[in-house]
């Protein structure tokens, strides 16, 4: 239901709407898909688009995928399988939700993603954090859908 019409000034009318007055969303509650495949993350990002042509050529459209290190290799084993030459590019899928087991309320679908760059773990022996590889994937589009 549409609050009532505010003035703007000089005679303008805007029509506020309670779909244009949603609260931010927080950027901890979201879920990564490679292909169909769930694959669990501590972080992913930044999204970005550039216009071809335009942009600086040390930037390019990529994504970095964090999470800590487990026995699931389907990261690097893509990576590798990249690396040596196999043409495999994925839909690449990050879901926001509206809250931890929530609702899914933005979906950003990456087409055509390759990786470029796997990183592994460091370690120290004075830290108590996760081993963390990351890797990094280029891609030719995104396409953004709201769902609420």
């Amino acid at each position: 239901m549409a609050e009532p019409r505010r003035s703007r000034g000089r005679g303008e009318r805007v029509r506020v709407t309670k779909k244009h007055m949603r609260a931010p969303l927080p950027k901890r509650n979201f879920r990564v898909f490679l292909g169909r495949e769930e694959i669990g993350m501590l972080s992913v990002g930044p999204l970005h688009w550039m216009v071809e042509g335009e942009a600086d050529p040390e930037l390019r459209q990529t994504v970095t995928l964090r999470r800590a290190v487990s026995q699931d290799r389907r990261l690097y084993d893509w990576y590798r399988a990249v690396a040596t030459g196999k043409e495999d590019q994925r839909a690449l899928t990050i879901v926001q939700l509206d809250c931890p087991d929530g609702t899914a309320v933005n979906i950003w679908r990456l087409e055509k993603a390759t990786p470029v760059r796997w990183t592994g773990p460091g370690f120290d022996a004075l830290s108590d954090g996760f081993a963390v590889e990351e890797l990094e994937v280029r891609y030719a589009a995104i396409a953004w859908r709201s769902t609420l």
